[in-house]
């Protein structure tokens, strides 16, 4: 048998065979494939790409999230890593997407995938996957959170293969690749818990009729789920088929210890069908699948899960608080505006992990609506609306926020709902001083819409543009520096390194390669980026270039190694050099090596208050009021 190990650094795989003391490799149907190893000797550290081949066959490739370093006496230092298969980086991936009616789900799939280079879907199902029964809308939602509810949702099972071999596939039982007996089982230990396996689903839809009816076998054990928001037959009789699939996965479980050699050539992998044969344990040529396995390439031994999964407290929690798992592919209901007994002004809804340490955050100011500053308006005593008052036809409001603590990083966008009726909405964002830094006015459309949502000016207009790759090559340096690409950003898992060619000297690059960005900044307040560095205590310089004789500058102490943090300037306080007027290009100096990523560079507004203003008319007082229900500002904010 021959093992390899290998850890990506600076762009070229290092072998770390000969260093590697205990390596074990887990699938499983509920979590990301995983890769646990130790390592003598050797520094590796979270976000470097790790694989591992068995006689030339890559088994794994992925990133590593976590690490232990010890130090002992006896053995020297050494590393315990964790390392997740590439499907994490979606998780760092924000979308915003309108999937309209019919849209598949191996369509929504392809369309996430592609958010990261290289991916393969020859894999992904696509024809014949369910369809959207209505339009889809994603808010600040991470793709692989998206990706995952699309799975779960329709029973299909989703995995990164080495390669970035992307599989969306159906749980269907299929022909045994292998039968097990009492010949090739170390120990087996089954689990039922018959309360769980139920054999009917009866949904019951909006106004109490019943929608769907599917069972199997005596279909004596019948659960039934109620949803008031449920119409459509084909959609209740799909999530029936699916929940009644999920009880092949809950309800029972065989955990089997098996000889390694007959998961290594029998070709079992995730959600194969195997058929069981012991009897001492009452089961007489069963079919089952594969839910988990798990091995050490150096042990004989391999442990494998059958059957299902027994129901864990977080599995029963994760459905009576985010709702029924089958409907989880496709819009989902609110009761915002519907239940206007809940009284509340400031929520903090919609988080979407972003980074290890980021997260959005919405300020929900929902019915009744809490007003700041009023002229001529009212908020409705039944309602909880906002609308003119009797007898005026125009009036104002304002709602004010500053997000507290001191974990801002930056704005997302000001949304809202409302109904014109007969009369017309103008929106204003204002800044502290109250100043109209964006205004627009309200589309006729009832209730909310994505087109009802203001989002204050920023720099790119593409998110990661300046550094997600393929960015690197539209960078430049000068003679006593390099720029690279390095797979290990904050943000999109790519990044721009700045490596100067003498440590100690500054090396320089700049952003872009032709210095033609002719941008003007009269409007920019802030300048945000992420900077690791592997020192503790070096120096960036940021320049903010006209010409080269002409430029702002800012002066970066990044005073921790080996962890990215968000840096934000504020472009008044930055020197000047000579008399810059629009900027051409960006350059970043640096005494030692960095790493750099963005999102967002150059924002009209940082950490301060800000005041959404309603300006509400209509023609005469007989007409009927423009009503606004519920305003949400959100932002980024460090957790």
């Amino acid at each position: 048998m021959s093992l390899e190990l290998q850890v990506l650094k600076d762009n070229r795989w290092i072998d770390c065979t000969s260093k590697l003391t205990q390596l074990s490799h887990t699938v499983q149907s509920n979590q990301l494939e995983s890769l646990e190893f130790s390592l003598l000797d050797e520094v590796v550290t979270a976000g470097e790409r790790v694989r591992y081949k068995l006689n030339g066959i890559t088994k794994f490739e992925g990133i590593i999230v976590s690490f232990r370093r010890t130090i002992d006496r006896s053995v020297g230092p050494s590393v315990d890593c964790r390392a997740l298969s590439e499907l994490i980086l979606w998780e760092r991936n924000v979308v915003y997407r309108e999937y309209p009616t019919g849209t598949s789900a191996g369509a929504i799939i392809k369309d996430l995938a592609a958010l990261e280079p290289g991916v393969d879907v020859s894999n992904v199902d696509e024809v014949g996957t369910p369809q959207l029964l209505a339009p889809w809308s994603i808010q600040n939602e991470s793709a692989l959170k998206v990706m995952q509810s699309v799975a779960r949702g329709t029973d299909y099972w989703l995995r990164m293969k080495a390669g970035r071999r992307l599989y969306f596939k159906p749980k269907t039982n299929g022909t045994p690749v292998v039968t097990i007996d009492d010949s090739t089982v170390l120990s087996a230990e089954y689990s039922e818990d018959r309360w769980k396996l139920k054999n009917r689903v009866i949904y019951v839809g909006a106004e109490g009729r019943v929608l769907a009816d599917v069972s199997e076998g005596a279909g004596d054990l019948p659960v039934v789920i109620h949803d008031p928001f449920l119409t459509s037959d084909s959609e209740a009789r799909r999530r029936a088929v699916v929940r009644l699939a999920r009880n092949r996965e809950c309800g029972r479980q065989l955990k089997l210890r098996v000889y390694r050699e007959l998961a290594d050539f029998s070709e079992i992998d995730l959600f194969s069908t195997v058929r069981i044969n012991l009897p001492s344990l009452g089961l007489d040529d069963v079919d089952m699948f594969v839910v988990e396995m798990s091995y050490s390439p150096r042990s004989i031994v391999a442990e494998i899960v059958v059957g299902g999964k027994l129901e864990l407290l977080e599995d029963y929690l994760s459905e009576a608080i985010g709702g029924d798992i089958a409907a989880r592919f496709g819009p989902q209901p609110t009761i915002i505006g519907e239940v206007t007994w809940i009284r509340s002004t400031l929520y903090y809804t919609q988080r979407a992990l972003v980074a290890t340490s980021y997260q959005y955050v919405a300020y929900l100011n929902k019915r009744p609506i809490t007003v700041h500053r009023s002229s001529n308006v009212k908020v409705n005593d039944v309602t909880g609306e906002v609308e003119l008052a009797s007898g005026k036809t125009s009036g104002t409001f304002e709602v004010e926020f500053v997000p507290p603590g001191n974990r801002f990083a930056r704005w997302g966008y000001v949304g809202w709902s409302s109904q014109r009726n007969d009369g017309d909405v103008t929106v204003e964002v204002r800044d502290s001083a109250g100043n109209v830094l964006a205004s627009m006015n309200d589309p006729n459309i009832l209730g909310w819409a994505v087109s009802k949502r203001i989002v204050l000016k920023r720099w790119p207009s593409q998110a990661y543009f300046m550094t997600k790759y393929p960015a690197f090559m539209n960078w430049g340096a000068s003679s006593n520096a390099q720029v690279r690409d390095v797979r290990m950003g904050f943000l999109t898992g790519s990044c721009i390194r700045l490596e100067p060619t003498s440590y100690g000297s500054y090396g320089e690059i700049f952003y872009p390669l032709s210095k033609n960005l002719d941008l003007d900044l009269a409007w920019v307040r802030r300048m945000n980026v992420y900077l690791y560095s592997f020192d503790d205590n070096v120096t960036c310089k940021i320049r903010l270039h006209h010409n080269t004789t002409n430029y702002r500058e800012a002066e970066i102490v990044i005073q921790e190694a080996g962890l990215w943090n968000n840096y934000s300037v504020n472009i008044a306080t930055m020197s000047t050099v000579g008399q810059p007027t629009k900027i051409n290009w960006i350059s970043f100096l640096s005494n030692y090596p960095i790493l750099i990523d963005s999102d967002y560079v150059f924002h009209q507004l940082g950490h301060e208050k800000i005041t959404v203003r309603f300006n509400m008319t209509r023609p005469t007082i007989t007409w009927q009021s423009p009503k606004i229900s519920h305003i949400y500002i959100t932002y980024l904010e460090r957790s």
